[in-house]
């Protein structure tokens, strides 16, 4: 009796022991998965035409992730595992290796066309959201499991839209001079661009200049010529500050 319950004890500990092992090498691995740099073409859809989608995805840890579920969900919400989401997008990547390999190559790069027909399509008319989403089951045990998801809202119009827009980098609106005094004429210069699908014109330019935590209308200026797809303006102003201090301009169109 004694032999047999020394045993059955030793056994139990044998187990207990494969089974701690087992879940420190689960959860000493270094992975970390995210995707990165989505980007979807039209920005702008309309109704009928088919989405370019491509993102990559990458692992910031040091060791290599296996089986790596990859989904990406269209829905007008944001989707999760378990949400009655139509996927689009469905693959398994064997390997995705770690910044401890030394392959030039290590990011995935997953490229489709999302088609308007179809229950899985991209179709339809309104507000939408692209969700994707790595390892959605969590079968992988990651450093970092806040980063695995990107989620991009847009709008599918019934028709091409102009879309007006401030210039790209430091200088869409330009005071001249720089400091000026109390008095002084002040020129303001705004530069925009349409970066939309179709002409615009007759729009309204409303320049505004914040004081004092206040904000005061300096102008609605009408713009009766037209900005065409893809080209850029400019419209000035002039404006005579009444007060010492330091003023913050704005322009923006309606």
């Amino acid at each position: 009796m004694f032999r047999a319950c020394t045993v059955a004890v030793t056994a139990l500990f044998a187990v207990l022991a494969i089974v701690l092992l087992t879940t420190d090498d689960a959860q000493a691995l270094d992975v970390d998965l995210e995707p990165i740099n989505f980007t979807m073409t039209p920005e702008y859809p309309i109704t009928g035409e088919g989405l370019e989608i491509r993102f990559e995805v990458v692992n910031n840890g040091l060791e290599p992730a296996e089986n790596v579920k990859i989904i990406v969900w269209n829905s007008t919400s944001e989707c999760d595992a378990g949400d009655e989401c139509m996927p689009i997008f469905e693959s398994t990547e064997a390997v995705i290796v770690g910044t401890e390999d030394n392959q030039t190559e290590k990011n995935i790069v997953v490229e489709f066309i999302c088609n308007p027909d179809g229950p899985d399509g991209c179709g339809g008319t309104g507000d939408r959201v692209i969700t994707v989403s790595i390892d959605y089951d969590d079968d992988i045990a990651e450093t970092n499991e806040d980063n695995n998801k990107i989620v991009h809202e847009f709008t599918i119009y019934s028709q091409p839209l102009a879309n007006l827009k401030n210039l790209p980098g430091d200088f869409s609106i330009i005071v001249t001079p720089e400091n000026a005094a109390v008095g002084d004429t002040v020129d303001i210069l705004a530069l925009f661009e349409n970066a939309g699908r179709d002409d615009c014109s007759d729009f309204y330019i409303q320049f505004r200049y914040i004081f004092d935590g206040s904000t005061t209308i300096i102008e609605n200026a009408q713009m009766r010529f037209i900005v065409g797809q893809g080209e850029s303006a400019q419209y000035n102003i002039s404006w005579v500050p009444e007060d010492v201090g330091e003023y913050t301009i704005w322009f923006s169109s309606f």
